[in-house]
C-alpha cells in the first residue's frame, strides 16, 4: 500500500465530479472497514484489559461490609494460587517429605534423613526462597533455583 501526501498551495478548494466524489468516499470507506477489521482483536483485548485494570466492571452496590476495596481479578486469581502453593506445598516442609524404611532399621534412618533435610531446609530459609521463585515465576513467567549441598567431615 502507498501513501502520497500533497501539499496544495493554493486555498482554492478543489471540486471533484460526481463519479470522483463516489470512488473517493468509496475509497476511504472501504480502507477505513480494512483497518477497523484488522484492529477489532487488539481493541476487545484492550477492552478486557482496561476493565480489569480500572475495576470498571464491578457493580458498586452498598453491602454489610465496611470496606469498599475492591481487588482486580488478575491480582486476586494471583493472591488465591499463591496461597495455594504455599499451604499445599512448603508451608510444612516436612510436608515435603514422607519417608518409610522397610524394617525397622531403615525406618529409623529414613526419620534421621528426613529431619536432617528438614533441619537443613529450614536453615537454607527454602520456604522463603521457593516464595519468591513462585511469586517471580507468576509475574514474569520463568523460575530458577539451584540448591548446593557441602559436605562436612567430622
Amino acid at each position: 500500500m502507498s501513501f502520497e501526501y500533497v501539499l496544495n498551495k493554493d486555498d482554492k478548494p478543489l471540486k471533484l465530479k460526481q463519479d470522483e466524489e463516489e470512488l473517493v468516499v468509496s475509497d476511504i470507506s472501504t480502507k477505513f472497514q480494512s483497518w477497523d477489521n484488522l484492529r477489532s482483536r487488539q481493541i476487545e483485548i484492550y477492552k478486557t484489559l482496561k476493565a480489569e485494570v480500572y475495576l470498571s466492571d464491578r457493580n458498586n452496590k452498598k453491602s454489610d461490609w465496611k470496606s469498599d476495596k475492591k481487588m482486580n481479578k488478575i491480582y486476586s486469581l494471583f493472591q488465591t494460587r499463591q496461597a495455594f502453593l504455599w499451604e499445599n506445598i512448603y508451608a510444612n516442609i516436612e510436608k515435603m517429605f514422607d519417608v518409610e524404611g522397610k524394617n525397622e532399621i531403615s525406618e529409623q534412618n529414613a526419620k534421621y534423613q528426613k529431619a536432617m533435610l528438614v533441619d537443613s531446609f529450614n536453615k537454607m530459609k527454602v520456604s522463603q526462597q521457593l516464595d519468591k521463585g513462585i511469586e517471580f515465576f507468576d509475574t514474569v513467567g520463568e523460575m530458577c533455583l539451584f540448591t548446593s549441598w557441602k559436605k562436612v567431615y567430622k
